[in-house]
């Protein structure tokens, strides 16, 4: 069974706003603005596990991130 593992995603106000809330959050600027977009697309979608090789993910207690 081939399963696919590609969505695109659109980010509304709700999931924009979530992002710099995300990023102004932090006490060091840690995670890119960009990273907390996904973030945030993530925790609007309800996606916990993550295939990359991006590091900055690992600093994010909610996620579960799998190196490829």
């Amino acid at each position: 069974m081939l399963l696919y593992a590609n969505r695109l995603f659109t980010i509304d106000r709700y999931t924009f706003d979530l992002k710099w809330e995300t990023f102004k959050g932090q006490k060091r600027a840690m995670i890119s603005l960009t990273d907390c977009a996904s973030i945030a697309v993530f925790r609007v979608n309800g996606i916990f596990n993550v295939a990359t090789f991006d590091e900055e993910f690992k600093r994010t207690e909610e996620l579960s991130v799998i190196g490829i």
